[in-house]
């Protein structure tokens, strides 16, 4: 009788630790839309937006928006380019093109840390985090699919 307590014991606190274990670190997808998140500690503004990244063709871009501003940026790593076209309220809008090196840079998760579970836009998330000096980085993902769900950041100090 009591081994067959202690086994019951045994198999309880085995699958205790395996459900308070944190899960494994997420893989960078090849190719997603998400939304970003920036905050900016030293003025204190907000930028928001989407956040479309491609692997395959070697491209990137953000729409993005503030109270004071729109902005599209693509990023072409194929052809060395980027594209910056910027409104501000109450001005012209500008277009910028500038140099890029011709690789697309590879990301990965290996210096988040597991920061828990949280319901994020009305999906049960993983949290994600990775402090930096100059910034937090925030990644969270659906914990059944693992997609992208958010990117936040937020800068500390000012950007020069």
């Amino acid at each position: 009788m009591y081994s067959k307590l202690i086994k019951l014991v045994c198999a309880i606190a085995l699958v205790a630790v395996v459900l308070a274990a944190d899960p494994p670190k997420p893989t960078w997808p090849s190719a997603f839309v998400t939304g970003v998140d920036e905050i900016r500690e030293h003025s204190g503004e907000v930028r928001t937006g989407l956040w479309f990244y491609d692997q395959t063709q070697e491209a990137e871009r953000f729409d993005v928006e503030t109270e004071r501003l729109r902005a599209i940026e693509i990023f072409e790593y194929k052809e060395g380019k980027a594209y910056m076209s910027e409104y501000k309220h109450h001005e012209k809008p500008t277009c910028k093109v500038h140099e890029l090196p011709n690789h697309m840079p590879v990301h990965d998760f290996s210096n988040y840390e597991f920061a828990g579970k949280e319901s994020i836009r009305g999906h049960n998330a993983y949290k994600w985090v990775r402090n930096t000096t100059n910034a937090e980085f925030v990644y969270w993902a659906d914990e059944i699919t693992e997609d992208p769900i958010i990117f936040a950041r937020e800068i500390k100090g000012e950007i020069k």
